[in-house]
């Protein structure tokens, strides 16, 4: 599906807007391990505080990783999509979200994978076995109708979807 949308998306990228002034190289890479210094610091705060809110609500890691986690790291995906949307540059909002799930399953999984050996997420067995498939077939049904038009209630389905997942996980 990923590659369907990019593949598509550049057959007719007219994407013509005009280019930023360069601005000394310095700056940004300082600013760019700034970043992922204040980013790993991050990333132990929030592993040790949904480990110890899974305990205090006697939930799994896994449930507290679907839910809150999730919901915290997406939200610069939905800043950058919802910005982009607003300029109209839908190519950049949906192909951030495709993208980001990509790195998500396939790099991050297999490289977590391929180096741990995942035994499981920590959740009911049915979320992972048919929930989870579910919501992916009718996100991708619903991703293959949005090359069309992308309607209100297409975004109403998708957060009812989204309701009935964390409802099923909890």
């Amino acid at each position: 599906i990923y590659l369907r949308y990019l593949s598509k998306d550049v057959m007719n990228n007219n994407d013509n807007s005009p280019r930023l002034p360069k601005s000394p190289i310095k700056k940004e890479v300082v600013l760019l391990l700034l970043g992922f210094v204040l980013l790993t610091f991050g990333a132990e705060v929030l592993v040790k505080s949904s480990i110890k809110l899974a305990e205090d609500f006697s939930v799994s890691t896994g449930v507290i990783g679907l839910s809150i986690v999730a919901i915290g790291t997406s939200f610069p995906e939905f800043a950058t999509s919802l910005t982009a949307a607003l300029k109209k540059k839908e190519g950049i909002a949906i192909g951030n979200v495709l993208g980001s799930n990509a790195i998500n399953l396939l790099l991050i999984l297999g490289v977590l994978g391929t180096s741990y050996g995942l035994t499981g997420v920590g959740v009911k067995g049915y979320v992972i076995g048919t929930i989870l498939p579910l919501l992916l077939l009718i996100t991708a049904i619903e991703f293959l109708f949005s090359f069309r038009t992308q309607s209100r209630a297409h975004g109403v389905l998708l957060l009812a979807l989204y309701a009935v997942f964390l409802y099923v996980i909890f």
